[in-house]
């Protein structure tokens, strides 16, 4: 039986013809052809075609492709789009220059030798000033430890902050209990985290908490909060640090040097 594509064609115009629905002509040509046959999605493509007035069952010929000649000129025009604008697409460089897309791809890839990747994510975008900056203050740590050794740890007290929801489900862990083999399963409804939340600011140091903060509904932290922030902390470091304002604070948040300078000055 002949089962090349131009004969299963002909049986779906055929069979379209006799009013049989798509469906049955899918589930009909399976039973004969089997594993040969034309997959649902082509059976449904040439029946909306041949619903719609085609006659033929040949394929319709493409029309051919002018070969473009990849020259120094149009490796230079591709070149100079990406790095005007690193993310460009290879469709728009191709309405630009008037070229097929392959032929962008085939400079991109082969002729330039780039390759699109992702952009990697890091904590903050720090300026050239801000670089040199937090630089100099590192040697200032090292030039600190290497004469006090341990002891200069305990200058360091850490910041950070984080979102506390008002309600944190269980984990799976927390709901297990102890049951026989025949005793019925617990059951436990599907939480989730509601909506509200507050935010926690913590600062520690290597023995611990001095500091908890949490935010009101509805305020933000700026620069006259977060003063106000650091006079508290002044006076939590005195009263269960003594002698460490004396000796100078280094505070750190978000694992950001903020701050080289003694407590008394605030």
């Amino acid at each position: 039986m002949d089962s090349s594509k131009q004969a299963q064609r002909a049986v779906i115009q055929f069979l379209l013809a006799e009013g049989v629905s798509g469906t049955d002509i899918y589930s009909r040509m399976k039973n004969v052809y089997g594993t040969e046959c034309m997959s649902r999605t082509a059976v449904f493509r040439w029946y909306s075609d041949f619903r719609h007035g085609r006659v033929i069952t040949a394929d319709i010929p493409r029309p051919v492709q002018a070969h473009v000649v990849i020259t120094q000129e149009s490796i230079a025009a591709v070149n100079s789009l990406v790095r005007e604008n690193r993310r460009i697409t290879t469709r728009e460089i191709a309405d630009s220059l008037s070229v097929s897309k392959g032929t962008v791809d085939t400079i991109i890839h082969e002729h330039l030798q780039y390759s699109k990747v992702c952009a990697q994510w890091v904590p903050k975008h720090l300026t050239e000033d801000q670089k040199c900056l937090r630089m100099g203050v590192c040697f200032q740590h090292l030039l600190c430890y290497r004469t006090e050794g341990n002891n200069f740890l305990s200058w360091i007290v850490a910041c950070d902050e984080t979102w506390c929801h008002f309600f944190d489900p269980a984990t799976k862990q927390m709901s297990m209990e102890w049951r026989h083999s025949g005793s019925p399963r617990p059951k436990k409804t599907r939480s989730s985290i509601r909506a509200g939340k507050v935010m926690l600011t913590c600062f520690f140091d290597e023995n611990g908490p001095l500091m908890l903060e949490w935010l009101e509904t509805g305020g933000t932290i700026n620069a006259n909060r977060f003063c106000d922030t650091l006079h508290k902390l002044k006076t939590a470091i005195k009263n269960r640090r003594r002698g460490l304002l004396s000796k100078g604070v280094i505070l750190l948040q978000d694992n950001a040097v903020l701050m080289w300078q003694k407590f008394a000055k605030i």
